[in-house]
């Protein structure tokens, strides 16, 4: 398949995933999308201040 691409290989990167497909789906059953951002970005600078971005080798 030409456009498939794998997932980054970034540590961290599913809790990422899944902080921002949970904001999603927040917005979506009817929480306020400013609200769901908020809970999204507070998770997320949990996540950056548990884990050293860096690539992991292959």
């Amino acid at each position: 398949m030409l456009i498939a691409r794998d997932r980054p290989n970034l540590a961290g990167y599913i809790r990422i995933s899944d902080n921002l497909v949970r904001a999603i789906e927040a917005a979506l059953l009817g929480e306020s999308s400013q609200e769901s951002l908020k809970k999204a970005q507070e998770r997320l600078e949990l996540i950056r201040e548990n884990h050293i971005f860096t690539h992991l080798p292959y």
